[in-house]
């Protein structure tokens, strides 16, 4: 399990090796079990087209998307009702849209006949569609005669960018390249999730608003910055609660794509980036096994006031932990005042998140390797608490987040 370490901080070693392998690893996992159910149907050739593809290629960053994870959503749904599961037929379609947006099926003609939406490039089209590609262009025509014209813009992590040749989607741009695309409600409108409390649709002033902050984490902690832009694939705006209030989400059944609030200055935006990009790395690496043993106990946790599981406890721990990282940065950087109320907040999380994690008795080896290196992290930070702080803040600014 050593090499997990990787994923518990950025400053551990090659995690863009490890989490290429991973994204890789379950994104096949996914796409053999889809295959595997009734031989494939109809759509076997283009299956296997694509787990052969899958196989024959480098491991690929560009495999941790949406478009994947929400495979799995379909065959488990959370809290789903009996009944309420994906169709074979769906997982198919789906899997085959994951394989056009991955540029993997560069050459392929499909008709698709589905009940429920199905999810490319962020958005969410009609299960009856006909659809052709060609590894420059995606052209998509629904049952009422829509028709959506995707082009090539760029790549990334081996994988086409593509974008909407009539509405192009807005991008967060980095070096000069669309490196993460604001996206509306696809994803969380999906009969799996269902789940669009105070989504919005992207706005003009949003691409600014992360790439500021993405910008300051770049000058003060380039670590956290290269962190955060690994597995970051698209961001979904939510309307800001209060103007105290900040809300971000992210859920292990949406590789790559997290809620950030909007609007909101570059500093509270860079710890909703770091937070919630630090959660992709946690459930990178929880779908390979948990991270505390059998009948680990449940303990306070100060984010939800109540008890909750010993893994979500590691999971907050492990986000809070690397944002307490950048607050080290940002307060060696002389902007002690600028962050002092979010710093405060986030350090009384952590004291009461770490009490029921320290000696590690109930945590797995998989478990032990997110924490105890991030744990080390925190004791050498250079300004490990804001002067003056005697007690858990109480602030009233908090950070939602999806179980």
């Amino acid at each position: 399990m050593e090499v997990f370490r990787t994923l518990s901080t950025p400053l551990e070693g090659n995690y863009r090796w490890l989490a290429a392998e991973l994204a890789t690893l379950h994104y096949a996992a996914f796409c053999q079990r889809v295959a595997d159910r009734d031989g494939g149907g109809h759509h076997r050739e283009p299956l296997s087209q694509l787990l052969e593809k899958v196989s024959s290629r480098p491991p690929s960053l560009g495999c941790w998307t949406p478009e994947a994870s929400i495979i799995f959503a379909g065959i488990k749904p959370p809290g789903a009702a009996p009944g309420h599961i994906a169709s074979d037929d769906w997982l198919r379609a789906q899997a085959l849209l994951s394989g056009v947006a991955l540029g993997l099926l560069d050459d392929v003609e499909l008709a698709l006949d589905v009940d429920q939406p199905l999810l490319l490039c962020g958005r969410a089209l009609s299960g009856r569609l006909s659809l052709q590609a060609d590894g420059e262009r995606i052209v998509v025509c629904e049952a009422d005669g829509t028709r959506t014209h995707w082009c090539r813009i760029a790549e990334r992590d081996g994988a086409p960018v593509w974008n909407d040749e009539q509405a192009p989607d807005s991008f967060v741009m980095r070096d000069g390249r669309p490196a993460i695309r604001l996206v509306g409600e696809g994803w969380h409108a999906s009969p799996w999730i269902q789940d669009t409390f105070r989504v919005q649709a992207p706005s003009a002033d949003m691409a600014p608003q992360i790439e500021a902050a993405l910008d300051l984490l770049q000058d003060i902690a380039p670590d956290h910055a290269a962190w955060v832009c690994c597995l970051l694939k698209e961001i979904t705006p939510l309307r800001r609660p209060a103007a105290n209030t900040i809300a971000s989400n992210s859920s292990a059944l949406r590789m790559g794509g997290i809620d950030l609030a909007v609007p909101a200055n570059a500093l509270e935006t860079a710890e909703m980036l770091v937070h919630e990009c630090t959660h992709q790395y946690y459930h990178m690496a929880s779908w390979l096994g948990p991270t505390v043993v059998p009948g680990a106990g449940s303990y306070y946790s100060p984010l939800k006031h109540c008890n909750r599981p010993l893994d979500r406890i590691l999971l907050g721990y492990h986000a809070f932990g690397n944002a307490m990282m950048v607050f080290d940065r940002m307060a060696a950087s002389g902007l002690q005042e600028q962050i002092r109320i979010r710093w405060e907040t986030v350090a009384g999380y952590l004291r009461e998140l770490s009490v029921p994690l320290q000696d590690g008795a109930e945590l797995s080896e998989l478990g032990q390797a997110l924490f105890h290196p991030l744990r080390e992290r925190l004791a050498a930070l250079e300004f490990r608490e804001p002067v003056g702080m005697n007690a858990p803040a109480d602030t009233g600014v908090a950070v939602l987040e999806r179980a």
